[in-house]
């Protein structure tokens, strides 16, 4: 009896270990850096998660992920693209991230030394992006020339992308829009 209870206990503990190496394989391919997630808007059979908002900055979003690090809350954003062969995020994508990060100062008191951008695309493909001042001051300057821009009587298309322009939140007003 007693070898049959070693046995059953063996082999859960065995079952354990190897659960436990699946999940750790599984959360590395997300892209998550260590910590307890306490943030994710990535499951569509889940509840539907609430925004970040700053009424301060007139801004929200929703991050893929929030993890906590000690004191530290990091956000994720996951990518289905590539990794640009320069090893540097697209630029769109830099200031989607940094802007979560604006939103974590915002919602949590305190701002995150950087955020990850995880391109699923790329083996390895976790970009580490500072938030600092100079991070902070071009999004801010991006943030208020897209603000500048939408009071401007003439929108001007600088693209070739028909998917792009019928994606435009400013087409309506745009005399050069792609059919």
């Amino acid at each position: 009896m007693i070898a049959i209870l070693l046995l059953v206990g063996g082999v859960l503990l065995l079952l354990a270990g190897a659960l436990w190496q699946l999940a750790a394989r599984a959360r590395r391919a997300s892209g998550l850096p260590p910590g307890q997630i306490i943030y994710e808007d990535t499951a569509s059979w889940q509840e539907t998660r609430q925004p970040l908002r700053s009424r301060r900055y007139r801004l929200s979003g929703k991050p893929d992920y929030l993890t906590r690090q000690g004191e530290e809350i990091i956000p994720v954003e996951v990518k289905s693209s590539r990794l640009p062969a320069n090893g540097r995020p697209y630029h769109g994508h830099k200031l989607q991230l940094l802007s979560y990060c604006l939103l974590i100062e915002e919602v949590y008191g305190k701002p995150p030394s950087y955020g990850i951008i995880h391109y699923t695309g790329t083996p390895g493909g976790n970009v580490l992006v500072p938030f600092d001042a100079d991070a902070r001051e071009e999004l801010l300057s991006v943030m208020a020339e897209i603000r500048a821009a939408a009071h401007l009587p003439e929108v001007h298309r600088q693209h070739q992308n028909p998917h792009r322009c019928r994606q435009c939140s400013l087409r309506s007003r745009c005399d050069e829009a792609l059919s």
